[in-house]
Formats: structure tokens, sequence, C-alpha cells
């Protein structure tokens, strides 16, 4: 058959697809010709091309195409399945929540272990931890009290401090100490707001110029002047009372109501001996530093007056004065039940 009879419109089988062209019906029965392939059309006297012809233009054939079963010389498309996307994307969502919580959770980590680290070496400032305590000019501060040959020195500069009260030590393991200083009447230094001390004061291995007080506590039972109440305003440098070696800073519950600071040092000579310091805080002294008696800086005056009502050295000092104060006193480090020192470093 030529191409002139083939495509001639033929009515009863032929549908008519518009003015310029006559397309068989058996033509969609057929396998599609090359792309490139044209026909031509009588009625419109130049070559169009069939719209089977531009469809498979537009599509290469690929794996969307297959075979009928039926007629071989025919191909259909077959719709491939959409890929879900979504349990990749709700995958990588976790993976990404997953690592950044444990990128914060080792940030939060480094930042504890490196506060729980400052905090039990109680370093408040650079100077103590390049472990180097603060030393001021070598001009100690006068005594105040000695046990044997240890001289201790008041750990408050004489221009801050506001009074000096000896008295008892809440447990059995303190020491007497012993004083050149004069006593004055409580009933006194009540009704004078102080004991009025003159404002010249020596400086070195000389007793303060001045009284000190002497009370009882009617809720302790162990000896009088086993401990020193050193009052100062509120932070006030405090001093090492002692020469010798830092052995223990730790923190503990004082009354079991607020949280205060230990320092312990083992005096020059004396490893029997522990001085302890309490009621201070942003301590600038570490385990193993050497400290001098009335020289080197251990500490400041902390406000105590916010966390214990009624401090019994307010009573005693000027009007508006709230009794804060730093506590020192000397222990017998070998007494049987003695655990003030647990943790704390061997001096060589």
């Amino acid at each position: 058959m030529s191409d002139t009879e083939r495509f001639r419109p033929r009515p009863d089988r032929d549908r008519y697809v518009s003015p310029k062209e006559y397309v068989r019906m058996d033509d969609f029965d057929l396998a599609p010709p090359e792309p490139s392939r044209r026909k031509y059309s009588q009625r419109s006297s130049f070559y169009t091309r069939n719209e089977r012809y531009a469809q498979n233009d537009r599509y290469i054939r690929d794996e969307r195409y297959s075979r009928d079963e039926r007629n071989p010389r025919r191909e259909r498309y077959v719709p491939q399945p959409k890929r879900n996307v979504w349990p990749l994307l709700i995958a990588g969502a976790i993976i990404l929540i997953i690592l950044i919580a444990f990128t914060v959770i080792q940030i939060r980590g480094a930042a504890v272990t490196s506060a729980a680290i400052e905090l039990d070496s109680l370093t408040a400032n650079d100077s103590a931890a390049a472990n180097v305590p603060v030393v001021k000019e070598l001009t100690p501060t006068p005594l105040i009290a000695e046990y044997e040959d240890v001289l201790i020195h008041c750990p408050i500069n004489t221009d801050e401090l506001t009074e000096l009260c000896f008295h008892q030590a809440s447990f059995e393991w303190g020491l007497v100490l012993q004083t050149e200083l004069p006593e004055i009447d409580a009933e006194t230094c009540i009704n004078n707001h102080g004991s009025n001390r003159p404002s010249e004061q020596p400086t070195g291995n000389v007793y303060l110029n001045g009284s000190a007080l002497h009370v009882w506590r009617s809720d302790a039972y162990t000896e009088i002047d086993t401990a020193i109440d050193c009052g100062g305003s509120i932070g006030a440098t405090v001093y090492a009372p002692v020469s010798g070696t830092v052995v223990l800073v730790k923190r503990y519950m004082l009354y079991g109501e607020c949280e205060d600071y230990e320092i312990h040092i083992q005096p020059t000579d004396h490893p029997e001996l522990d001085v302890v310091i309490l009621h201070t805080t942003d301590i600038q002294v570490v385990a193993g530093d050497e400290v001098i008696g009335g020289v080197t800086v251990m500490s400041k005056v902390r406000n105590l007056s916010d966390f214990i009502d009624g401090i019994q050295l307010e009573n005693f000092t000027a009007d508006g004065d709230m009794g804060n104060h730093a506590h020192v006193q000397v222990n017998y480090a070998y007494y049987e039940d003695y655990t003030g020192l647990d943790g704390a470093i061997t001096v060589e």
C-alpha cells in the first residue's frame, strides 16, 4: 500500500482530527515510528507531524515504558512508584538532635567539671589558681595570742578590726590559748559599743595595743579561750594567723544552715597542731601553699549575718555593726575522734 493510499481519508475507519490531517485509528495500535519520521498530508499539501510522533519525541524509551504482553508491538507507560523520603528525613532529624544533645552534654559536663574543680580547690582568683598566695609588704599584723611557741597574729588589719572576743570552742579538741591582752569587762564593752582601742598599733611580733573580751557560752562544755572571734567589716582582708603550710581547704555546713569554708594550716614544725580559720569567703590559697603569719592574704570576711541571727560579737561592737568576723582556733590534730583533717595533704 502506497503512502497516498495509506493516508487517504476513509470515514468508515478514520476519525477527524483537524482540517490539516486525518489520523487512522489503526495508527494507535501500531508501534510508533522513529521520532524523526515525517508523513505527508494530502489535505494540507505539506508535511505535518502526527501527534503520536510528537509524543514519542517528548519521551525517551526507558524503564517507564514496557511491552504490552497482549501485543508485543505495542508499548504502554508503566508509572514508577514514588520514593518515600519521609523515613530518611525523620532519621536524619533524629540523628541531628542526638548529635546536638551530645554536644550540649559535653559542653555542660566540661563546665560542671571545671566548676567542681574550682570549688574543691576554692581558688577565687588568678593568684590562687597559680598556687601563689598573695603576700603584702612584710609588715605583719600584731600578735593577739599564742600556743606554746606558736605565735598567733591578728588575721585582720588593726584599722579594719572591730573587736576581739575569746570564747569556747564547740568541741573538745580545741586547745587553750594564752594572751597578754588585758581583759575588758563585757558590760563596759556593751555600754561603750566597743573597747575603744587606740588607733596607733604596732606591727610584727608585738602584741596588739588594746584589750580583748573573754566570754562564756551557755551551750558549750569546753574550756574558755579555746577560740577567737576577730571582728571585721564585710569584705575585710583576712591574713594567715600563723606561719606554716596550708594542708586543707574545704566547705562544710555551719550549724546545718549555711555553707561555710574551712582553711587548715599546719604550723611550722608542729604536725600535731591544726590551726583553723572559719567564716570567710573569696579563698585565695590552696593546699600546699606556704603562708607567713600576719602577712599572707588568705580570704575575706563574709556576710555571715545574712544567714545567722544573733551573732554574739554583735553585742560588743558599734551601732550598725552585725558582728561579722573571722574565727580562729588551734586544734589538737592527734585527738582520737578528730576528723577535721580528713583529705588533708601531708607536709614533708
